[in-house]
């Protein structure tokens, strides 16, 4: 009964770590990769749930087979995972008309309501770090089908000795527009320059 009762924890710790894996390469993120993710919140756990359940095992003399306390140590923290979600999915709202590029200018706090010229706010830490939004289009969710994230520093030469950061994407086909330029959406008043964060002189 305790060898059965082992051989069920551990595959249900293989089952954990398999599903785990798959939820994130399944996640939709921004600026860092869904296969890096995996590597550093599904491998990385797991190696150390190997490390420290050896450890006990040896410590305390425990007559339990090898992986019966790693698997036990990665259930906790499967279930842990799935409760809090290790980074909260935010909603970026696009009007429902608009086309284009979206840039989320580098700001103090995160404002995801672009305006009509596709402009929003990112705080530095979500854009250092990387976020998991589901990204609205009036009420269609075109999440998936945003492909590419570019993180940006412009630096407008004539306007100010100044960088800014901002992080880019598409949504339906680009326009190119030259009215569009960030040195004519500032002068339109479509970025609010005195929200961002300068990089430097």
């Amino acid at each position: 009964m305790k060898n059965k009762i082992q051989i069920i924890t551990i595959f249900l710790g293989l089952l954990s770590f398999i599903l785990l894996f798959k939820s994130i390469l399944e996640t939709e993120t921004m600026i860092l990769s869904p296969w890096f993710l995996a590597l550093i919140w599904s491998i990385g756990p797991l190696t150390i749930c190997l490390i420290i359940g050896i450890l006990i095992k040896k410590l305390f003399k425990f007559s339990l087979f090898a992986l019966t306390i790693p698997s036990l140590l990665f259930i906790i923290y499967f279930g842990v995972y799935k409760i809090i979600e290790y980074k909260p999915n935010y909603i970026i709202q696009i009007p429902e008309n608009y086309k284009g590029e979206v840039k989320l200018f580098v700001s103090d706090k995160n404002d995801f309501l672009i305006n009509n010229q596709g402009i929003g706010y990112i705080n530095e830490k979500t854009f250092k770090n990387g976020f998991y939004p589901s990204i609205m289009k009036g009420n269609i969710n075109i999440t998936e089908k945003v492909e590419q994230y570019n993180k940006v520093t412009f630096i407008p030469s004539s306007m100010t000795n100044h960088s800014f950061e901002y992080l880019s994407f598409n949504v339906s086909k680009p326009i190119n527009d030259e009215n569009r330029s960030i040195e004519k959406l500032i002068n339109a008043g479509a970025i609010d320059t005195t929200r961002l964060l300068r990089k430097g002189k």
